[in-house]
C-alpha cells in the first residue's frame, strides 16, 4: 500500500476465505512488513478461525492491529505466509482502513 504524506492512524484486519473442508481451529501465520525506509518486521500471528458449521458466511474478518501509524511516506509491503498448509483455506488477505 502507499502511505499518505502525513502519518495517519489506521486499523489492520486479516480476512480469511474458507470452505467446509476447513477442519482446523487455528491458522499460524508469519506477517512480514517492509517499510519505505527498508525497515523489516516479521512476527508470528495465530488466527482462531471458527468452523463453518458454527458460523456463516465463508469469509471472516479478524482484528490484527488497531491504532497503527504508518510513519513514512511511500510504499509498504505486507506479506502473510502460513506456517503450514491448512486444508479448506482459499485465501488470506490484509485490509487497512483509516
Amino acid at each position: 500500500i502507499k502511505s499518505a504524506e502525513l502519518p495517519t492512524t489506521n486499523l489492520q484486519e486479516i480476512v480469511v476465505r474458507y470452505d467446509r473442508t476447513y477442519k482446523a481451529d487455528s491458522i499460524a501465520l508469519r506477517v512480514l512488513t517492509v517499510a519505505p525506509d527498508s525497515m523489516v518486521l516479521e512476527e508470528p500471528f495465530v488466527l482462531r478461525v471458527p468452523r463453518l458449521s458454527d458460523l456463516r458466511p465463508d469469509e471472516q474478518t479478524f482484528l490484527y492491529r488497531s491504532n497503527v501509524t504508518l510513519r513514512h511516506k511511500g510504499e509498504y509491503l505486507f506479506r502473510l505466509t502460513p506456517e503450514k498448509a491448512v486444508e479448506g483455506i482459499a485465501s488470506v488477505g490484509l485490509i487497512i482502513e483509516e
